[in-house]
């Protein structure tokens, strides 16, 4: 190992330490995960208000449904992240929220080259 990946390392280390000093407890995090899931749950599913960004600037706003439970949740994100080519997010909402949210997309780069 050279000097820079030592530095490297170390710095990684400092990091990761701070990190476990600030974390959340992960179990609490969890409680109040199950807790908004269980409030939004309609006939076994949750609503998620999905916003993606690709590498090409191409934007879009989706509502996705899933099983109402921890476990499909994190899988679901699992899954995302896995195909991801830029920034997203995911939102648990209500179902009155899903039913009156359309899709949308945008595609920026389309936009600054004025198509």
């Amino acid at each position: 190992m050279n000097k820079k990946e030592r530095a490297l390392y170390k710095e990684m280390a400092k990091v990761l330490s701070k990190r476990a000093e600030t974390d959340k407890d992960p179990l609490k995090e969890r409680a109040k995960l199950k807790s908004k899931i269980d409030e939004c749950t309609v006939n076994g599913k949750i609503p998620l208000l999905i916003w993606e960004r690709d590498c090409d600037l191409y934007e879009v706003e989706r509502v996705q449904w899933c099983n109402a439970n921890v476990t499909s949740f994190e899988a679901t994100l699992t899954n995302l992240e896995q195909w991801q080519e830029g920034p997203f997010t995911v939102r648990i909402i209500t179902k009155q929220y899903a039913d009156n949210h359309t899709t949308w997309t945008r595609d920026r780069a389309a936009e600054m080259m004025n198509y």
